[in-house]
């Protein structure tokens, strides 16, 4: 279990992570968790990205079978295509189904090594993404974060970015203060690493996105 802590920390930041070998799947220890590279499929990239509240539950699978409920958000991310070099995916967490085959009409929203692409703070133009230090030192006693790895993904479509550039963006429906493996309930006021923010130029700019419900784990 503490192998799996570090691998989500590593999920949720801007930190390296273990190398798969094309089309290789670990599962891990006990639990039904499978870590999969998936390839040539479009994700999204949630992980600079801010959520809105929806008032609803979302189910989420748990390491040992069958589902928890969260409350929901919906975050505007990203999509990227993954090529050859792929992202990395719990194929067995989140809502996905055991394999990397997108939801219909959709795409999942993965973890990928790539350290700039498109921002809404931005205006979307491509920008890098680092840590919000702020998030990780002290937050508000009602923050929460959001985990949206190997969540689905909806409402696929394009816009227009500050610089002109066509970028796609997909609505992902993700549990608000939910453990990124262990798919158990987080406290709110609990410190968490996010990139949404990081990367503005002052701590009072990134403190503010630590209450924004960000994409992170902890």
């Amino acid at each position: 279990m503490k192998l799996l802590k570090l691998f989500a920390v590593a999920v949720m930041a801007v930190l390296p992570v273990l190398a798969f070998a094309p089309g290789e799947s670990r599962a891990a220890g006990k639990s039904n968790t499978e870590i999969k590279l998936c390839k040539n499929t479009p994700y999204a990239l949630c992980a600079a990205s801010t959520c809105k509240a929806t008032g609803k539950k979302i189910a989420v699978n748990t390491p040992e079978g069958g589902t928890r409920n969260f409350p929901e958000a919906e975050c505007t991310c990203p999509v990227l295509p993954a090529g050859d070099t792929g992202a990395f995916a719990n194929v067995t967490g989140g809502n996905m189904q055991g394999s990397c085959k997108p939801p219909k009409n959709g795409v999942w929203s993965l973890y990928s090594t790539v350290t700039t692409f498109p921002q809404k703070v931005y205006g979307w133009n491509y920008h890098a993404a680092v840590v919000n230090d702020a998030c990780n030192a002290q937050v508000a006693p009602t923050d929460q974060f959001v985990n949206c790895w190997s969540f689905a993904c909806d409402k696929v479509r394009t816009v227009t970015s500050e610089d002109g550039t066509t970028v796609t963006l997909a609505t992902c429906h993700c549990p608000i203060g939910e453990d990124v493996l262990s798919a158990l309930p987080v406290p709110p006021g609990t410190t968490f690493v996010t990139k949404a923010g990081g990367d503005l130029p002052t701590t009072e700019q990134q403190q503010k996105f630590c209450g924004k419900l960000p994409v992170g784990g902890f």
